[in-house]
């Protein structure tokens, strides 16, 4: 190994990207064929999450040089970082396949498992197998005692997963990801003190952390322990999509309980139905004398033309005004002291315009008899899942429609389709197990005032928690929520409603996924009804 090489292999070390990147660089210049320097310019650019260069650095190293095994493996862990599953596992296989009996093949068969794990291959028991073989050659590797116990977990075997996670714990104390997975143990158990003092531990070698402390939050808020829950919850200004956003609005600045002549600017942030959420808590601020601006997106810019409490509105684009502060509405529950939901109940009023009423009375009217009852099916961002990931409540909810439609063919009813961009496959799939017509109403996400309207109309609204349930809530409708497990903090971790939203009826996928009994009970409380 050249001097230039090992000099630039120590800088990577070190975590010294642009040091080793010039050297490898150079190195390229006086032998453009070094599949070493090609190999590690792309492990360097693996380590920045430039996943796209790595690629391309990895393969042309391999082109040059295809039995080098190292080159296999952390090309297989830049597919498994980007979710090309079925090839990490291909590049992992070659590794094992050109070097059989190397003692470093602990790690990767702990990545093979982890890939089985997977929800595209969804092996658990070759997972399995793979973590018992990473540990046949490494007795005491706690990453795969770690993935072994989410396994167990995820099959609802909880004390052999306690067994695993402790010894994870046991084998390395300052493990982050296993003591996200016993968080997520004793939250299955009910046991959410215990979830929450395991945060807690991590806190107390990695106190910075803020998704460390977003869980935290989490947790605390969706049992109920809403002081403690709101300052865990002021730490997401630090996360990473903040970005600038967090360099403007700082810190969370004290408030008194006279806020007269106080200039009040509420900073959006997260989604429209976040915003909508937390807007709830501005009447407040208003009650202690501020004077309150608000930059809307342009979705809801109409719907908030109509709020008293409001002194100025701006668009997205318009420029911030002078104020004395500057305040996120997340923030709103901890600096106006919201220790119980209770305190400030009402969702923020919305009203639809009578013309829209009047329009949409008339063509729904038109699509068949009542019931009318509105769908939606998925919300958020998509993101493939990862089944050994930290416990983590993520923002994409989704019920698969197949299971949703199979289970509303008993219910009669007019469907509405209030499902932001569904698929045309997704709706004639929709109507051919309900065998009737479904009515495509999903444009009107684009048109809340619009939306409105059609809310208003609609005798039962099914679907994951979306922006519609907030508007629902302000023009005081209920809904009847599917909620994937784990549960968004706002509808809590267990019970059949939320304080935040009275008379919504949650139906709770189970933690092993399963949605059958959720469904059954839908059912059984809709034909009821009817």
């Amino acid at each position: 190994m050249s001097d230039s090489l090992s000099l630039a292999i120590a800088h990577l070390k070190k975590q010294e990207f642009l040091a080793a990147e010039i050297l490898l660089k150079q190195l390229l210049e006086q032998e453009p064929n070094h599949a070493d320097a090609l190999h590690f310019l792309g492990v360097v650019a693996a380590q920045q999450e430039y996943n796209e260069l790595a690629l391309k650095y990895m393969k042309q190293a391999l082109q040059l040089n295809p039995h080098a095994a190292a080159y296999h493996i952390n090309l297989g862990n830049v597919l498994k970082e980007i979710g090309e599953i079925k090839e990490a596992i291909a590049s992992y296989e070659k590794a094992l396949q050109l070097q059989p009996h190397n003692p470093e093949n602990y790690l990767v068969y702990n990545n093979l498992g982890v890939c089985f794990s997977r929800e595209e291959m969804s092996d658990l028991d070759k997972a399995t197998e793979y973590f018992q073989q990473a540990l046949q050659l490494h007795p005491n590797y706690a990453e795969a005692y770690n993935n072994l116990g989410s396994l167990a977990k995820q099959q609802e075997n909880f004390k052999q997963a306690m067994h695993y996670l402790q010894k994870a714990i046991q084998l390395a104390p300052q493990f982050k990801e296993a003591y996200y997975n016993l968080a997520g143990l004793f939250l299955n158990q009910g046991q959410a003190d215990k979830s929450v003092a395991c945060y807690y531990k991590i806190l107390n070698f990695l106190p910075e952390d803020a998704e460390v402390h977003c869980s935290l939050a989490a947790t605390l808020l969706s049992t109920g322990q809403f002081t403690r829950g709101w300052h865990e919850y002021a730490w997401r200004i630090n996360r990473r999509e903040y970005g600038a956003l967090a360099a403007e609005v700082k810190r969370v600045p004290p408030l008194s309980d006279n806020l007269s002549k106080k200039r009040l600017f509420l900073v959006r942030e997260q989604g429209i139905g976040d915003t909508l959420f937390f807007l709830r808590f501005a009447p407040l601020l208003k009650a202690k004398g501020a004077w309150l601006s608000h930059s809307a997106y342009c979705k809801v810019l109409p719907l908030l033309q109509k709020q008293p409490w409001l002194d100025q509105l701006l668009g997205e684009h318009d420029s911030q005004p002078k104020v004395d502060y500057q305040l996120l509405v997340g923030h709103l529950p901890l600096v106006l002291n919201i220790d119980h939901p209770n305190k400030v109940m009402p969702a923020l009023e919305l009203c639809p315009l009578p013309h829209h009423l009047s329009a949409m009375r008339e063509k729904i009217s038109q699509l068949g008899p009542p019931p009318y009852i509105g769908l939606t099916w998925w919300a958020g961002t998509p993101k493939k899942k990862v089944k050994l990931a930290p416990e983590v409540v993520g923002l994409y909810k989704e019920i698969p429609l197949v299971e949703l439609a199979t289970a509303l063919a008993k219910v009669k009813g007019t469907i509405l389709v209030l499902q932001r961009a569904p698929k045309s496959e997704e709706i004639q799939t929709l109507a051919e197990i309900l065998q009737r017509p479904v009515h495509d109403f999903s444009h009107y996400n684009n048109d809340l005032e619009a939306m409105l309207a059609v809310l208003f109309y609609m005798d039962e609204y099914i679907g994951v928690s979306n922006t519609n349930m907030h508007l629902l809530a302000g023009i005081g409708k209920t809904a009847r929520v599917l909620m994937p497990y784990p549960a968004e903090w706002r509808w809590l971790f267990t019970g059949e409603e939320s304080p935040w939203f009275k008379g919504f009826k949650i139906y709770r996928q189970s933690s092993k996924e399963e949605w059958g009994p959720a469904l059954q009970t839908l059912v059984h409380d809709l034909k009821t009804l009817g």
